[in-house]
């Protein structure tokens, strides 16, 4: 009985869509189909604003990753720079007394 019963609702409910599928003109038909169609695009276009929001948060990340990088060899140049300096000055210290 209860499939008798939505099977003869959803027949009814086609036939309803069908009859007014018919009475709408034209013109209405073409601006739903248009509105469904731009929604649609819309919808693709959220997607596409989250994917690209999402690569951007990645590329931020790497970069912070690059400039902390950038920082710690700075570091480590400035270091050797001032031991090089410092053994330079002991080399000359030693070749000008044992002159």
């Amino acid at each position: 009985m209860k499939k008798d019963i939505v099977t003869t609702l959803t027949e009814m409910a086609a036939d309803y869509r069908r009859k007014a599928d018919m009475n709408l003109p034209p013109t209405i038909k073409r601006l739903l189909l248009e509105n469904y169609q731009l929604n649609s695009r819309v919808a693709d276009m959220y997607d596409e604003i989250r994917l690209l929001r999402q690569q951007s948060v990645e590329w931020q990340a790497e970069d912070d990753r690059q400039v902390r990088h950038m920082r710690d060899l700075a570091v480590t140049n400035a270091r050797i720079t001032k031991k090089n300096i410092t053994i330079n000055m002991v080399h000359r210290t030693q070749f000008t007394t044992a002159s």
